[in-house]
């Protein structure tokens, strides 16, 4: 956990920590456990069968875990992308009774997990419903929430998908109270865009979101977030003169990046977007031609069929 905290990444101690530490996990108390994956995921050091180890020990326990060793330790799965669905089950069924417990860092972490991990379960719907409600019951409390976690929670329910109008809504208008005083990077505004679809949001949202400066300091998962967003910001009128032509130029400048969902967020808003610079438009469905073709299967039928049909109008 000491060389995690100052970033120290030594690939070999890590492997040989792993090592010694499979075969006596089930000596760990739950604050060990959780201690340990999150060390290894603040380096990135992957390591499958230490994670698996440490959720069959983790199940039987998880009761006796902190709200604070529940969000860690899924956040580490989660940030390592190791999928477990029986330990994300139990940390949800543990998280329900004493989720008045969390605080705000803890909901957002815990949150931002499931959705990452895209974990579905009955339990986990469960467990954002009674999020949401932990967090409008305490509405006034939200004044003394960072503006990262009010972005993060936003995000984590519009990946997760889960209804949560009322909660969305109050996180809505305190982002604005904090309009003249908001400072969020890249990634939180992409984050920011891709959570809200209405109007004063996305309008704060752009006036922010810098493309020059964002754009060379962020990621194409940023512009992609910021892109998903703006067939809603043409309709509601919001989208400041020249910032499309500015988002075009980012995506085919950063199009080394492109993950699946980068490709498909893009050329899914083109299809819905009225664009007015053909030139742009063309140089940009160009660049992109080659990742659609690669990682088309990999998307929903639908979405697939409507960027075909994009091609295919525009010939």
């Amino acid at each position: 956990n000491a060389f995690a905290k100052v970033d120290h990444r030594h690939p070999e101690l890590f492997d040989a920590v792993a090592k010694a530490a499979i075969p006596i996990i089930d000596d760990f108390n739950s604050q060990e456990i959780a201690n340990t994956v999150n060390a290894f995921a603040k380096v990135n050091h992957r390591h499958p069968e230490l994670f698996d180890a440490v959720a069959k020990t983790a199940i039987p326990i998880i009761d006796t875990f902190t709200t604070q060793a529940l969000a860690n330790t899924v956040n580490a799965f989660a940030k390592m992308d190791h999928g477990h669905p029986e330990l994300f089950d139990a940390v949800t069924k543990a998280a329900i009774p004493i989720i008045d417990d969390f605080n705000a860092q803890g909901l957002c972490i815990t949150a931002s997990a499931f959705a990452r991990t895209r974990h579905t379960m009955r339990t986990s719907k469960l467990l954002f419903t009674k999020i949401s409600d932990a967090i409008t019951l305490d509405a006034a409390g939200l004044q003394d929430w960072e503006a990262k976690s009010l972005v993060a929670i936003s995000y984590a329910f519009m990946k997760a998908k889960h209804e949560g109008n009322e909660l969305i809504d109050l996180i809505g208008n305190e982002v604005l109270r904090r309009k003249d005083e908001l400072s969020l990077d890249a990634r939180e505004l992409g984050n920011l865009a891709a959570a809200f679809n209405y109007y004063y949001v996305l309008e704060l949202t752009y006036e922010k979101y810098q493309p020059q400066a964002h754009g060379n300091d962020g990621s194409l998962e940023d512009v992609a977030d910021v892109f998903g967003s703006m067939p809603v910001g043409q309709r509601l009128n919001v989208i400041p003169s020249g910032f499309v032509e500015e988002m075009m130029q980012l995506a085919i400048e950063k199009s080394y990046e492109a993950r699946m969902e980068d490709v498909r967020d893009i050329l899914f808003a083109v299809f819905q977007m009225d664009l007015c610079d053909d030139r742009l438009c063309r140089g940009l469905l160009n660049t992109y031609k080659p990742l659609f073709d690669k990682y088309a299967t990999d998307m929903s039928a639908i979405k697939r069929s409507q960027i075909k049909q994009l091609y295919e109008e525009e010939g």
